[in-house]
Order: C-alpha cells, then structure tokens, then sequence
C-alpha cells in the first residue's frame, strides 16, 4: 500500500463513517495481535540432575502460575543458555515440560552424541497449551536416557567468558479480546 499524505483536520470538523472505520480496523487489528505476558519466572541458579525420571526435580523454584480460562491456547516458553549432556558416552539430555503436579507435557529439547560430556546447546523451546481452567502451575525438569549428570547452566550474566545470563520460563496468555 502507498503513502497517503493524511489531510489536515480543523476544529469541527467531522469525521466520517468511512474515515471511523478505517480507524477503527486498525484498532482492532492491533489489539488481536497483541499476547500478553501472563507468568513468568527466572532464576540464575546453575541446575544438575541425574534422573530418568521426569518430574523429579523442578529447574525453578517457583513454579510459573497463571490462570487459565480452559478454552485459549497459552504459549509457554523455555530459555536455558547452556544445556550440557551427562559425561556418558551415548546417553540424551531433556529440559522437560510439567505441570505444577509433576504431571509430563513432553520434552522441549533432546541432545546428545556419542562422545560424552562434549555438546553444551542453549535451549530455546516452545510449547502451545490449552489446561483446564482455573489456577494452573508449570515447571521444568531435567531427565535423561541413562546414567550420568546433565546441567543446565545459567548465571546473573556478566563480562567474563561463561558469565551466563538467566534461565527463563514464561507464559503468554490467549490474545487480548
């Protein structure tokens, strides 16, 4: 769409049905587009585990809460600057989605090589939920395939080498309305 050089407006003048409603599209447009910031919650504590078992350990202490309206989808977001692999040979590390009971939503992430303890990735996931409604609590953990320890590694940031920046977990609501 071309430039339009907009008109000047005079005291009194009177806006028309047509000139509304361009202007009213437009609000209405910006609006829809806009998702709002419904939880979140960081932390810059470096995070070890060494389960298999997914709902073991939550990576934040405090759970990211939000409440749900049971029918919007909410987007949820996972940042971890550095993931690393437990030092065995062959085995797979995962940032796991959880509810604030425990209960599995999946895994954001998965990696792993064969040569143990080489690979460190940041980790950036997302994930569409639609929960019940009411108050409902999300979490990450930390799980892998076998033995060993895997970290997610994060810090307050900084100006040294390996000053990591936080680890992030927030949730977008359903779309102003």
């Amino acid at each position: 769409m071309a430039y339009v050089t907009p008109g000047t407006v005079a005291a009194g003048d009177v806006a028309t049905a047509a000139a509304w409603n361009v202007l009213t599209n437009d609000v209405i447009a910006l609006r829809d587009s806009i998702v709002r910031l419904d939880s979140q919650t960081r932390t810059t504590e470096y995070t070890s585990t060494a389960t298999t078992v997914a709902g073991a350990s939550d990576v934040f202490a405090t759970d990211v809460t939000f409440t749900a309206d049971g029918t919007s989808a909410y987007i949820v977001e996972f940042f971890c600057p550095c993931m690393i692999q437990p030092a065995v040979n062959d085995v797979k590390a995962e940032a796991f989605l959880v509810t604030g009971t425990g209960t599995g939503l999946g895994a954001l992430n998965d990696i792993g090589i064969g040569n143990a303890n080489t690979l460190g990735l940041p980790v950036f996931g997302v994930f569409s939920y639609t929960p019940s409604a009411g108050s409902t609590s999300i979490n990450v953990r930390g799980i892998h395939n076998n033995t060993g320890t895997m970290r997610l590694r994060c810090g307050a940031g900084g100006t040294a080498y390996g000053d990591f920046v936080p680890m992030r977990l927030s949730v977008y609501g359903a779309k102003l309305t």
